[in-house]
């Protein structure tokens, strides 16, 4: 069994590179990649363990990226890469002035968009910036009741769905164009590849875009991917299937993994996601990776 897809500390996990060591042990994983967004940091601390006293399978250098295709923000997984290299383009492009005026700027844009809705915001409402903009914004605009016109009941009431429609559904009320302030995909797929690496799009049916496989079609045309994330927890067996069956007809490599955070509202487990996974080692075959 196998883990591809995990977040730690160093993202916007909870748990520690050490104790993701050690659950990955106890359920017997025999290979895992820690995959937190943007950062590679988790490595850089495990040259400074001796993981093998905690974990004894094998270890695929990770990270999850933030990219901007189609005018919509996805996500790509980079596998077997250099961490050295990737470390220093993400110190680069996520330093803490560069992030902050992303930020500000994806704040601005989007208030923007609430008051030419007519969109209910405090007259007093600013940036909190100790948390990410859509945060801050979805916990004002449900301080207003009024607003609830403007939006589904899902979306009214989950805020991770009004952060997915905000970055990829155009038709969303307050829909925000990541490439204004996101790498494109062609260039993290460049970036990765230098890297030694191998380059997957993360969780495809977790995007809110009406026709997801316009993405997907994309990319592969692009020759921007060389993988998908085939096994993930929330994919039904028909979608597993579907992906399944594109890979084989497109030469493509699968990857799958339980996108672990141990966020309280969220009982995916380490391995086995909802008890619904038992990714098989068997895919790496593929990989030209020696087990």
């Amino acid at each position: 069994m196998i883990d591809l897809h995990i977040h730690t500390v160093h993202s916007d996990g909870k748990d520690t590179v050490k104790e993701i060591l050690e659950k990955a042990q106890e359920i017997g994983l025999t290979t895992l990649s820690i995959t937190d967004h943007d950062s590679v940091d988790a490595y850089e601390e495990l040259k400074k363990l001796d993981y093998t006293k905690y974990y004894r399978g094998k270890i695929i250098t990770g990270c999850e990226f933030s990219v901007s295709f189609m005018g919509v923000r996805i996500e790509f997984l980079g596998y077997g890469i250099d961490v050295k290299k990737i470390k220093s383009w993400l110190d680069n492009q996520y330093n803490d002035e560069k992030f902050k005026k992303q930020c500000e700027r994806e704040f601005a844009d989007i208030c923007n968009s609430c008051n030419e809705k007519g969109i209910i915001l405090s007259k007093d409402f600013k940036y909190d910036n100790t948390v990410l903009p859509v945060d801050c914004i979805y916990y004002e605009i449900i301080k207003h009741n009024d607003n609830k016109e403007f939006f589904k009941k899902e979306e009214w009431d989950d805020i991770s769905l009004f952060w997915r429609k905000c970055s990829t559904d155009p038709t969303f009320p307050i829909y925000f164009d990541y490439s204004k302030i996101t790498v494109s995909a062609k260039e993290v797929s460049k970036l990765i590849r230098e890297a030694g690496g191998k380059v997957f799009l993360a969780h495809l049916y977790r995007y809110q875009k009406e026709n997801k496989e316009e993405i997907l079609e994309a990319l592969t045309k692009q020759k921007l991917i060389d993988g998908i994330e085939v096994y993930y927890p929330t994919f039904t067996e028909e979608q597993t299937k579907i992906l399944e069956n594109y890979c084989k007809r497109n030469n493509l490599l699968m990857c799958g993994g339980t996108d672990y955070h141990n966020k309280i509202n969220d009982n995916r487990k380490l391995g086995i996601g909802f008890g619904n996974l038992n990714i098989s080692e068997n895919i790496l075959d593929y990989w030209g990776i020696n087990k």
